[in-house]
């Protein structure tokens, strides 16, 4: 096809702009002369306003596109490099990065073409406005695109590194956040600290300084996320001592946030992470003489309640990658503060009150407020963005925070066994035991500190499961103590307090599941009353089942990695978490249900909700697997008309690839029966499988 004039077809998308109502057509390429036609555009005029609009309409038909589309999308994706306008140069990379058709096929070009860029920029000494805000942008879609998964990100941190000197607001602006979000993703970025320290004048530079840049520009930001570093790096300290010191760093970068730049947000964090550092220097057993100096008072959580609110109101309609996500934290802010505030009270009743609950809670905080929204997974543009928050497995807090959902499972068990029958006590009752000695034992070793982890001078009878051996592997006679306990006992304590710890949380995006299944079953006349409760109970455990999932390791949970894992690995997982969760009301592989034996059942006083488990290998949507479906709605036959089919996808997502987010893995499918009048209603559940670990993600090309 030869070439067409670039303004030609930029002319005819103008005139077609009239014409179109909202969203362009799927088929608007084919109306424009095709692919070959928006590329030639794009090279001729890539700076053309009506250029964007083109890159837009570009990036969403690739899907429905084909093969010329994929040939299409390297020179798209080239033509917008060369993007001379700041304005279109970031709207294009948002148009992009949001489109995962194109990052399936030239992420690794685009990533390389905007590293290449920002490393251009580091050696300019005098930039002008339009070179500033491209590195910017360029520097800010590349961080999206690595910690989205796409490639190593190694090059991004040798880009980050050039930079040794204050820079313009803007790029200087994009470098600080750039560090403290790969600082949160991947530990080893701590060693990109000085570049804050130096491009906020906080540090000698080591290069000449770039010609308009005033470090006081970014001293602002630049507190507040070496304030994030400090944070980080306590939560992911390995003992209480290296976690106080980290703590005590991080308040005094809070402190310089509040009294210099007056931070709204250094104001909420500043007083937590005191109280947080206060209760960790007091060690274990915190009298309350102390505690009355470092807790906030009554009217102190009120005002942190009230604070939180305003920044939540303050963020409202912001669309950034950056902050936009700070509104998941509330949720995590709300409990935190209570929690505190709770504390508080407690002294009133107890000698002393103990740091776990808050650190557990502190931890959620900043996994939720650190969280960045990066790069579409889905095709849907009505769909969310992947988000990711930072990687905090190991240390102490993380130990805290088990100890912490122990202490409240302990309680939870103590309250079951009041009003167990005696069938059911015994077992309660062992269970709780064992509870309050694994508790005990804990508590001891943390207080105590010392490194977590294995320590040398024994081994324990048994292999302890991970977050056991994480506390108790540095003291080899207490995990010989606890591996001699029953192995199953243990696994599904274990268990269990897993299974607390995300009881405690509701956020944002289990809401959200929530909500879009509440208006799709809100058809079925069963959906009301004393079923509608008991639905929602049931899909609000599916989500924390599968969100937990999501984030489990392979040596916690290996058939989420195994390409060839079988239905009973999904089906045990499942009954495990929902008994944990609900109680004795769930039953597995009951017969006689719709003349056969359905996989789960949760039976209440008067009904019963059905979950049909499955293994599949195939790439297409539950909703498309009739034979799943009129099993599932079979078992309702005689019962409530709402039921759930619940699926490891084996090879429904790209091993390599990022996770799907959570959203996306519910949806909703209806069967009509002939001779009914009203349908059946199920709940299709994906769950991912044959995953990788984040280590070993790779680019997509």
């Amino acid at each position: 096809m030869s070439e067409a004039p670039a303004g030609s077809v930029l002319d005819e998308l103008r005139a077609l702009l009239g014409t179109w109502e909202g969203t362009p057509p799927l088929d608007a390429v084919e109306r424009l002369g095709g692919w070959q036609c928006v590329v030639d555009g794009l090279r001729g005029a890539p700076d053309d306003p009506a250029s964007v609009v083109l890159v837009r309409i570009a990036a969403r038909c690739v899907p429905e596109g084909g093969q010329v589309a994929t040939e299409a999308v390297p020179a798209i994706v080239d033509a917008v490099a060369a993007m001379e306008s700041p304005a279109g140069f970031a709207e294009s990379l948002n148009a992009l990065l949001e489109a995962p058709a194109v990052l399936d096929v030239a992420a690794e070009q685009l990533a390389d073409a905007l590293l290449e860029q920002v490393g251009a920029f580091a050696r300019v000494a005098a930039p002008n406005v339009r070179e500033v805000s491209r590195a910017a942008s360029a520097l800010e879609a590349v961080t999206r695109l690595k910690v989205g998964g796409y490639g190593s990100p190694f090059g991004l941190f040798a880009a980050l590194e050039r930079f040794k000197a204050p820079m313009p607001k803007r790029v200087a602006a994009a470098i600080v956040r750039s560090v403290g979000t790969v600082v949160d993703h991947w530990p080893e970025a701590v060693s990109l600290v000085p570049v804050v320290e130096r491009v906020a004048g906080l540090a000698q530079p080591s290069s000449a300084q770039v010609e308009g840049a005033d470090p006081q520009d970014v001293a602002s930001d630049a507190s507040w996320v070496l304030a994030n570093v400090a944070l980080v790096q306590a939560l992911r300290a390995d003992t209480r001592e290296d976690m106080l010191s980290d703590l005590e760093l991080s308040v005094q970068y809070f402190g310089l946030g509040v009294g210099t730049y007056d931070r709204d947000d250094a104001k909420l964090l500043a007083p937590i992470v005191e109280a947080v550092a206060g209760l960790v220097r007091a060690g274990g057993t915190a009298g309350g003489a102390a505690l009355d100096e470092i807790l906030p008072t009554a009217q102190g959580v009120k005002e942190l309640v009230e604070r939180q609110a305003r920044i939540d109101l303050g963020l409202s309609g912001l669309n950034h990658w950056y902050a936009d996500v700070k509104r998941q934290a509330s949720a995590a802010w709300v409990m935190l503060i209570e929690d505190l505030g709770n504390a508080r009270k407690q002294l009133s009743q107890a000698a002393f009150y103990r740091p776990e609950a808050a650190i557990d809670d502190l931890l959620q905080v900043y996994r939720a407020s650190r969280s960045v929204e990066v790069v579409r997974r889905e095709d849907d543009f009505n769909g969310v963005l992947t988000v990711v928050q930072p990687i905090i497995e190991t240390g102490f807090a993380s130990n805290m925070a088990f100890l912490s959902n122990l202490s409240i499972y302990a309680t939870e068990l103590t309250e079951r066994i009041e009003r167990a029958d005696d069938e059911d006590r015994p077992a309660l009752v062992e269970q709780q035991c064992v509870a309050e000695q694994v508790l005990a034992e804990a508590r001891t070793i943390l207080d105590r500190g010392g490194t977590p982890g294995k320590d040398g001078g024994g081994a324990a009878t048994t292999p302890l499961p991970p977050q056991l051996e994480n506390i108790f592997g540095s003291d080899p006679e207490a995990a010989a103590e606890i591996s001699a306990l029953l192995p199953a006992t243990i696994e599904q304590l274990v268990r269990a307090v897993e299974n607390t710890g995300i009881a405690r949380r509701v956020n944002l995006q289990e809401d959200r599941v929530l909500t879009t299944l509440q208006g799709a079953l809100s058809a079925s006349p069963d959906y009301v009353g004393q079923v509608k409760d008991a639905v929602d109970e049931v899909i609000l455990q599916m989500v924390r089942f599968v969100g937990s999932r999501q984030n489990a390791q392979k040596n916690r949970r290996p058939y989420l990695f195994d390409p060839n894992a079988d239905e009973a690995a999904l089906h045990d997982d499942l009954f495990d978490y929902l008994w944990s969760a609900l109680g004795q009301i769930v039953d597995i592989e009951v017969p006689q249900i719709g003349g056969g034996r359905v996989d789960l059942r949760v039976k209440y006083a008067s009904f019963s909700i059905y979950l049909e488990v499955k293994v599949d290998d195939t790439k297409k949507a539950l909703s498309e697997k009739g034979a799943y479906l009129n099993q599932a709605a079979t078992y309702q036959a005689t019962d409530v008309r709402i039921g759930f089919v619940v699926a490891l996808r084996t090879r429904a997502y790209p091993t390599g690839g990022a996770h799907p987010h959570l959203t996306s893995l519910f949806t909703h499918a209806v069967v009509d029966v002939e001779g009914d009048e009203q349908p059946r209603q199920l709940v299709l559940v994906d769950v991912p499988g044959n995953r990788s670990s984040p280590a070993a993600k790779k680019a997509k090309t």
